[in-house]
């Protein structure tokens, strides 16, 4: 046990925020309800730079408010739309990685019927 002395002070500071976009693309999540799903590339499209008073007077010092699951979900054809029309994915990209998804939830089902099942044991 480290024992630090009562009249030490923690303090951690920032000078600049730095933001990456990266490019966007279709995923193979299993998760998704019915078609694509939306997956990050390693590809960065963008940075941003500021200092961390800059930032404070462009978005506010007040935390920005958190988005629920449910206002964050895209329907898919939002996402299918996203995909193709705003972020030039190809209709067989779509369809390739739907399909992906679709074997990849499947599996997922499957593993979970077996390790549902009594296992049988060995008494010698």
């Amino acid at each position: 046990n480290c024992i630090q002395p009562s009249n030490v002070q923690k303090k951690v500071s920032f000078h600049i925020a730095e933001f990456q976009h990266y490019a966007r693309q279709p995923g193979d999540n299993p998760s998704v309800s019915a078609g694509v799903a939306l997956s990050l590339g390693w590809e960065v499209l963008d940075v941003q730079v500021f200092s961390i008073d800059e930032y404070e007077r462009q978005v506010g010092v007040t935390p920005a408010r958190r988005y629920t699951r449910k206002e964050l979900a895209l329907s898919r054809e939002e996402r299918e739309q996203l995909l193709h029309e705003d972020w030039g994915c190809s209709l067989q990209e779509l369809f390739d990685a739907s399909e992906i998804s679709r074997e990849a939830k499947q599996k997922r089902i499957e593993t979970l019927i077996l390790l549902r099942k009594p296992r049988l044991r060995r008494f010698d």
